[in-house]
């Protein structure tokens, strides 16, 4: 799914865009061209291609005016094919700007007029997309994107136009929260562009949907390897043609990304890139980007700046919502640097809108940033009103975590005027949910809020234990900020492992159809067999004894195809969502490596080699289970017990998993006692321990601890996993073991296949020996092994 093949389109596209760009980069030569054209329909091709420079060099008024000038002499020419071509490419161009949005529709609306005096399935398609994609409600534009993919399929037209419908619901169905169809959508019009050779609008196309998959996997957040990964692969395409528009899009969509690890001077160096592209079309929401960043870089005057270009943006096109948001920032930043006179206009403006226009979204920002700025003033009465409201706000929408961070600001308002009994019955309920939920931030301001509470009630024992507390969440906060930073560094580069891997994925795929084929023959020839049996049951007792011991051989043969198709079934399923992912995004690396080598550009191949390694550690442990698993169900797992020793095996996945432990700030506790043997397969026991630490981990909250300890009893080992966990209710322990059970995502979002307690159970009775599980939702899980203990005489024989 993460191909490259933006480095070398699809057999040598790149080198054929080249040449079209050293042969039409100068639009003066275009322009020369263009007027000494005769035939009109070639000095229209010139118009459009000159147009598209001028798009590409962000000039949209040379490029609208050179578009009027292609559609005039269209209508000349009284060809309704080249009159539509020229609609749809006035209409396409700057997609979402809304300065030209009326004109658009209204070029539209001539297109899908003219469409039908002819008889041309491709343009009647183009046209739909164009229509569909001005439709408000994002449902009939789905709807719409849909009838023309329909229309494109039945049809069978080119590649390209079924890959643009792919993209566009790819798209859309990202916005409108349909994550897997989204992705699939776009994963799918890539292997269809694949197909396409030396084609400038696939290549174009490529770009776009690699910042797509970009922006769904910075949604997901987890998945933060992916989403540089692709955006700098939409880059190359971009800076290859040289689509300034293309490239900041890409370039906006980097610098939310890195706002959200919180790395704010390299999203500014982003967007910094973006005006040096832009000139004077950079957009409000871009100044208002740079303005929060700029906040959190503690530049306050440099922050005010940008929020007061943000807001001559919003006014120019009459943004009345982005307008207030753009004025409530002002006045946050003059809130923090103390200049509350200049923030009140500011703030009252944003107020007045958005109550005028009932928005609640809008309502609950600049009421938030109102009752700070009253709180601020000390005018504590007046914050305490806004807050009120914002916290209801809050509930209509159910957004409960953002609510109990304001009864939190509500409390610290309560003890500014005094009222200290109202400040602690809302400061319990603001520390009780966040307590529960173990919210460091939150929590520290909640006990920040008792401190002056009890200080201010005279208590002052209770006011120095909360201090106390509040400052070891404060530099809880710290560390965590530094560990998260330190732990984004850690990656190491091991392609050669990763090929590996997909060869033995690819081999177990082969050998699961095999298995599968095989038993379903075996199947058949044993249903024959029982039809032959019962028509002799009529002869006795004994023929009717051996056909029921058929029937049941038969039974037996059918659960275990039944047990192998689900096993396939199960295999496919990995390989299509688990494995295909990090597979693909190996296609290619190599030739990115070339160019990034010889353009002695070091910095892109370090963090490329970094994301590599990091896709072949997931890797390597699925297809580990995967292996395993395969082995196991043709029954020629090796099994060769000897006595191992307890406690290095532990210290061993211990190392392993540091780095995940880490990452979630999860302690590793090993209670295993020095001299614990026992006789099990040595590969079988590490299967074993990687998978139920690895789970431990994947629902371990932040903070939690995990523990390897041991117990003997009756000749047995009793290996016991413990961890602080989210926990497992007690209606579903019966199926853990199950394959067909459906995995869940671990607390910060980790990914599994489901295969691993499957494969946990059968290796421990390999082993002759038994698991147990005793859980406590919101507690934490206890996973008991028990294996044979190694006798003493056999360990020193």
């Amino acid at each position: 799914m993460k191909t490259f093949f933006a480095l070398l389109l699809i057999g040598g596209c790149c080198s054929v865009l080249v040449g079209q760009s050293i042969h039409h980069s100068n639009i003066e030569q275009l322009q020369t061209s263009i007027e000494a054209a005769s035939d009109k329909e070639k000095k229209l091709e010139l118009l459009l291609q000159q147009a598209q420079l001028y798009y590409f060099q962000m000039d949209f008024d040379e490029q609208s005016a050179t578009l009027e000038k292609a559609l005039e002499l269209a209508e000349s020419l009284g060809n309704p094919s080249i009159k539509i071509k020229t609609y749809l490419k006035l209409g396409a161009e700057r997609w979402e700007d809304p300065l030209i949005l009326k004109q658009r529709k209204e070029i539209t609306d001539l297109a899908f007029k003219a469409v039908y005096q002819i008889e041309d399935t491709d343009l009647l398609t183009q046209v739909m997309d164009n229509k569909a994609a001005l439709l408000e409600k994002d449902e009939e534009k789905y709807e719409g994107y849909l009838r023309s993919l329909r229309l494109k399929e039945n049809a069978k037209l080119s590649n390209i136009r079924i890959a643009q419908s792919f993209y566009h619901l790819g798209k859309l169905g990202s916005l409108m929260n349909k994550r897997d169809s989204s992705l699939q959508f776009l994963t799918d019009a890539l292997s269809l562009l694949r197909q396409e050779k030396e084609d400038k609008e696939a290549y174009l196309l490529t770009g776009k949907i690699y910042r797509e998959i970009a922006g769904h996997y910075n949604y997901l957040k987890y998945e933060k390897d992916n989403v540089q990964l692709y955006a700098d692969s939409s880059l190359f395409v971009f800076s290859t043609i040289k689509s300034l528009p293309d490239e900041n899009q890409t370039r906006i969509l980097l610098a939310e990304y890195l706002t959200n690890y919180d790395h704010y001077t390299e999203a500014l160096d982003q967007l910094n890139k973006v005006i040096a592209n832009s000139n004077k079309y950079v957009s409000g929401e871009t100044f208002d980007m740079m303005g929060l960043l700029s906040y959190y870089n503690k530049n306050y005057d440099e922050s005010v700046s940008y929020y007061k270009k943000a807001l001559d943006r919003h006014l120019s096109i009459d943004n009345g919502f982005s307008k207030a948001i753009s004025e409530a920032s002002i006045a946050f930043v003059y809130g923090q640097t103390k200049e509350f006179e200049k923030a009140l206009p500011f703030i009252n403006s944003a107020v007045a809108y958005a109550e005028e226009n009932k928005n609640d979204e809008l309502l609950a920002n600049v009421y938030y940033a109102k009752a700070k700025l009253l709180h601020d003033l000390e005018q504590y009465k007046e914050s305490i009103q806004y807050r009120k409201k914002v916290i209801a706000l809050h509930n209509k929408s159910k957004k409960t975590s953002n609510a109990s961070e304001q009864i939190l600001s509500l409390a610290t308002s309560y003890i500014g005027t005094g009222q200290l009994d109202s400040a602690k019955v809302y400061n319990d309920i603001g520390h009780d949910f966040f307590k529960q939920i173990n919210e460091v931030g939150p929590l520290s301001l909640a006990y920040k809020n008792y401190y002056n509470l009890y200080k201010k009630s005279g208590d002052f024992e209770k006011a120095l234990e909360n201090l106390e507390i509040y400052l070891a969440y404060k530099d809880s906060l710290k560390r965590k900020d530094l560990q998260k930073r330190l732990n984004e560094e850690r990656v190491n580069l091991k392609v050669v492992e990763a090929k590996e891997s997909v060869n033995e994925a690819e081999k177990l795929k082969a050998e699961a159809e095999y298995e599968a084929a095989l038993f379903a023959a075996r199947s058949r020839s044993y249903f024959r067999w029982g039809i032959l049996l019962f028509s002799f049951l009529l002869i006795g007792a004994y023929l009717f004894f051996q056909l029921r011991k058929t029937k049941n051989k038969i039974e037996s043969q059918n659960q275990q195809l039944k047990q192998l198709n689900a096993t396939k079934d199960k295999f496919f399923g990995i390989i299509a969502h688990d494995i295909r992912s990090p597979i693909v995004a190996l296609d290619g690396v190599g030739e990115q490596m070339d160019y990034y080598l010889k353009n002695n550009q070091t910095d892109k191949l370090e963090r490329l080699a970094s994301r590599v390694d990091s896709t072949a550690k997931k890797l390597g442990g699925l297809l580990d289970n995967l292996l395993s698993w395969a082995l196991l169900q043709q029954g020629v797992i090796p099994y060769d017990p000897k006595s191992l020793n307890v406690k290095k095996v532990g210290k061993d996945i211990f190392e392993m998993f540091q780095h995940n432990a880490e990452t979630k700030n999860i302690t590793l506790v090993d209670q295993i006692n020095e001299d614990t043997f026992v006789h099990a397969d040595e590969s079988a026991l590490n299967t074993i321990l990687r998978n139920l630490v690895s789970n431990a981990i994947k629902f371990t909250p932040n903070n939690g601890t995990v523990t390897l300890s041991t117990e003997t009893k009756d000749n047995k080992v009793f290996i016991n996993i413990n961890d602080t966990g989210t926990g497992i209710a007690a209606e579903k322990i019966p199926s853990l073991f199950s394959l067909e059970k459906k995995s869940k995502k671990g607390t910060a979002g980790e990914k599994g296949t489901g295969l691993g307690l499957t494969l946990v159970k059968e290796l421990t009775e390999l082993n002759k020996g038994s698991i147990t599980i005793k859980s406590v939702l919101q507690k934490g899980s206890n996973f008991k092994v028990s294996l044979p203990m190694m006798a003493q005489e056999s360990m020193f024989k």
